[in-house]
């Protein structure tokens, strides 16, 4: 359960999470005031229309191609729908990684500018002058712009942060671990499972949960501390094979216990927000404090001992790049990293 459960979290690190949930197209709905049939000619369909409104369904990637509207004695303007990112989008990158390349190709990391578009129309006989273009995506220059440093004039802003995440790919002290597990085998005559098997994916599955606050100093920069505490799959082991009175090697090694690991951490913190958008932004987060890692080694066999020990160790946590989405109180944030909260780290924050 343990191997499939990893290869499951490792396929999803790799899939492509918008195009699975959003599509490759999108629907949108175009009115107009005219009592007769009106064709849509798309980029790659041509239909007909008796009532209005008309729904039509486009491909993500042809939302900046226009769409003409033809009719007997109407002349209708052109449309642009025009397309913007999904602010979704930016989350899938932090969750799913490379699966982002495969939502931009496919169209899915976009999303119309609106879902209705309105377009004029003119009685042909009464036209003098060709009706103008309806372009959305020029429209979007009037809207506020993504901001490199500068907070957007519209986005509140909160002194408080509360955080709660879970965390996947979390870092522990191998060495020490490595050391403690040598020792039980050791001196209780164990050796490791032949039958287990993770195929390296083992450290997929290490998770923690952490709770953390900052106070922002400003809309940039925040301080604060985390903590939080995290498990590693644990190893099984075997007791070693022994010889019966014949001197025949027993046919199947005896089930002895597993190798357990979990910390506990606390680490000091600072995170940067540089890239503003409407309900979203980037940031950059660094901590580095300490952590308390126990590892010991359950038994199940009635002639052998439980062993345990703690260590002290350095913590820390590097988030190069992280997403968070929302404007109000309630936000959602995603990051990928590497440290004691891993490589990726989703969750929910309150600001206050």
């Amino acid at each position: 359960m343990r191997n499939l459960l990893s290869l499951v979290i490792a396929c999803l690190l790799l899939s492509s999470c918008m195009t699975i949930f959003e599509g490759t197209k999108a629907t949108i709905t175009v009115g107009c005031d005219v009592p007769d049939p009106v064709t849509a000619i798309t980029s790659t369909d041509t239909l007909t229309f008796t009532n209005q409104p008309m729904t039509l369904q486009l491909k993500r990637n042809h939302l900046d191609q226009p769409i003409r509207f033809e009719s007997e004695h109407w002349a209708l303007q052109s449309l642009v729908p025009g397309r913007r990112s999904n602010p979704y989008g930016l989350l899938s990158l932090c969750f799913t990684g490379v699966g982002i390349l495969v939502d931009i190709v496919s169209g899915a990391a976009y999303k119309p500018v609106q879902n209705y578009y309105h377009v004029d129309a003119a009685r042909k006989d009464t036209l003098s002058a060709p009706l103008p273009l309806l372009d959305y995506q020029k429209s979007l220059s009037n809207v506020e712009k993504p901001s490199f440093m500068a907070p957007l004039p519209s986005r509140p802003f909160f002194r408080h942060e509360l955080r709660l995440s879970v965390n996947f790919g979390n870092v522990f002290n191998n060495a020490s671990y490595d050391r403690f597990g040598k020792l039980a085998r050791e001196n209780q005559h164990l050796t490791e499972d032949p039958d287990a098997f993770s195929c390296g994916l083992g450290s997929v599955m290490n998770a923690s949960i952490s709770l953390s606050y900052f106070y922002h100093l400003n809309p940039q920069w925040s301080a604060g501390l985390i903590v939080g505490t995290g498990r590693r799959p644990y190893d099984d082991l075997v007791i070693e094979k022994t010889t019966t009175p014949q001197g025949n090697n027993a046919s199947e090694p005896l089930y002895a216990g597993n190798l357990n690991c979990t910390d506990w951490y606390f680490m000091p913190a600072a995170k940067l927000k540089w890239y503003f958008m409407h309900k979203s932004c980037l940031y950059t987060k660094v901590a580095f404090g300490a952590m308390s890692q126990h590892e010991y080694f359950k038994a199940v066999n009635c002639d052998l001992f439980n062993d345990s020990r703690r260590t002290w160790h350095v913590a820390y946590q590097l988030s190069p790049i992280g997403i968070e989405v929302g404007s109000g109180s309630l936000r959602f944030f995603s990051e990928l990293g590497y440290g004691m909260e891993g490589v990726v780290n989703i969750g929910t924050s309150y600001h206050f």
